[in-house]
């Protein structure tokens, strides 16, 4: 299935901006990631600028309209050996309440991109290697601890 330009797009700029981090840094090696920060190995993306249509053709659902979603996970990352599947809303991360993403408007890229910066990134550059991270998500209308 070909991933619609906009999407892949938008995957980069939050990977770019946002650049995960966490779950056991040890697990699995990672191209670019310097010996201070871990890393979890997974894509999040805002659901609401995600467009109904390119929401169709992903092979899994959020269960949502707005929150932040998993898009990707590395395979035989710390993420993935976690549990974190793509179509995951992150709820925590460490303890730490993913804030409310519902004033962020769908074509509202700049607050988008300011949101991951300012709000997401002080959560997960915390992490270091070696570190375990608790994330709590929502799948399919239940709320998961992974570790």
């Amino acid at each position: 299935m070909r991933r619609p330009p906009v999407l892949a797009a938008l995957a980069v700029l939050l990977a770019l901006v946002c650049a995960p981090r966490g779950v056991r840094a040890e697990d699995a090696p990672a191209p670019d990631i310097d010996e201070v920060r871990g890393y979890v190995g997974y894509t999040p993306v805002l659901i609401q600028l995600i467009e109904p249509d390119e929401r169709k053709e992903l092979p899994f659902t959020f269960g949502k309209d707005v929150g932040l979603g998993v898009v990707r996970v590395l395979t035989n990352g710390p993420a993935h050996l976690a549990g974190l599947a793509p179509g995951d809303v992150l709820v925590e991360v460490n303890g730490v309440k993913v804030p409310d993403t519902s004033a962020i408007g769908p074509k509202d890229k700049e607050a988008a991109t300011a949101f991951m910066k300012e709000q997401i990134q002080p959560i997960t550059q915390k992490v270091r290697p070696g570190d375990k991270v608790k994330l709590v998500v929502e799948r399919a209308g239940k709320t998961i601890a992974l570790e």
